[in-house]
């Protein structure tokens, strides 16, 4: 990919009124869509354009800057481009045609654009977009819901079935990009997904539905927000993680490190994706088995008597269907399961719980 000479970035935009409406609107065939690339660089040319002509097909004109590509102006080649290239087609896109933004790659990278954001003393512009992804852009998430707008964690752009001969990478490799078109075409305007109830206190029986919304992400990079202008609001909401393959003590060590930052205290619920454990002959049971430690050993210690759940199919596994971020959200229990109903494009304006 041929890249442009560095320049500098001018911070404009405006901050959003109190007044104007979060909700972002359904896309119609022909609309726009622009790919971001805030981290890992695509695998190479025809990985982007692979992944641009099978969205198109579906219907959304799919844009990109093609000198926003640059992995040899990083120190590390693994980025898609230094921090300052980065962080300019972030801004460019958050100020172009395209309502919906989604990320080609996660990986690391995020944060340091996120960083050189606050640097700039950059303001969100007065029109809402859509920020599209999951892994490393749990921060942009974060920064979403800051700014008071939905986003949706689903696959990025660049990691599907439609592309894993290219990539070779097997998170989400059974996972396709259509998922994510039909929700932005507005074809799914709700989605319903059934959890496993791995903890449920006596209040959550099936008489009461609890209400909110889901924000999170990677629980591992949600920690990292504590303590900084990107750190979750959780309060009346359920609290969403997943992970990579990771090693059970410092799983662990991720999920006490929120409970001491009050990720939980005022959540309505936990709801557990795809976490997976090194060297686990069996990732299902072995995820379990640390979710209910954790619930043994700190949340009920601690009075935490929320409803705790769990489905492997969000987040870094075979599979990682979309779950929208900010939006109003319901969780009502049946048998042993918990029903999560969650508006696609509706933004949480605040509700407790209601008989069903």
């Amino acid at each position: 990919m041929q890249c442009k000479k560095k320049r500098g970035q001018k911070n404009v935009g405006t901050k959003i009124s109190e007044s104007e409406t979060n909700k972002w609107n359904f896309l119609e065939v022909g609309d726009s869509l622009e790919i971001i690339f805030p981290g890992k660089a695509p695998c190479s040319e025809i990985h982007v354009l692979r992944s641009k002509e099978i969205v198109e097909d579906s219907g959304p004109r799919v844009l990109y800057d093609p000198n926003a590509v640059c992995p040899q102006n990083s120190a590390f080649p693994y980025y898609s481009n230094d921090v300052s290239g980065r962080a300019r087609n972030l801004i460019s896109a958050l100020e172009g045609p395209s309502s919906v933004l989604w990320a080609f790659r996660g990986g690391f990278g995020c944060v340091e654009v996120i960083e050189r954001l606050e640097s700039l003393g950059y303001e969100p512009p007065s029109t809402p977009k859509l920020l599209v992804g999951h892994s490393d852009i749990t921060h942009l998430h974060a920064l979403a819901l800051k700014w008071g707008w939905t986003s949706l964690h689903a696959p990025v752009m660049g990691i599907s079935s439609e592309t894993y001969d290219l990539t070779g990478v097997k998170a989400n490799r059974f996972t396709k990009l259509q998922d994510v078109v039909d929700v932005l075409l507005g074809k799914k305007r709700e989605l319903q997904y059934a959890f496993d109830l791995v903890y449920a206190p006596q209040s959550f029986d099936g008489t009461k539905s609890l209400f909110g919304s889901v924000v999170g992400g990677n629980a591992t990079l949600v920690k990292e927000t504590l303590g900084t202008p990107t750190a979750l609001n959780t309060q009346g909401r359920f609290v969403f993680l997943e992970d990579t393959k990771e090693d059970p003590k410092r799983l662990s060590r991720v999920f006490v490190s929120l409970l001491r930052g009050g990720v939980f205290d005022h959540a309505q619920a936990i709801l557990f994706g795809s976490v997976p454990i090194k060297n686990a002959e069996e990732d299902r049971e072995a995820s379990l088995m640390s979710i209910r430690l954790f619930i043994k050993d700190h949340l009920i210690p601690r009075g935490l008597l929320i409803p705790v759940l769990y489905a492997p199919d969000f987040g870094h596994g075979d599979y990682n269907y979309v779950l929208p971020f900010g939006t109003e959200a319901s969780l009502r229990r049946n048998g042993e399961k918990g029903i999560l109903t969650v508006s696609v494009n509706q933004p949480f304006e605040g509700k407790a719980e209601k008989g069903s």
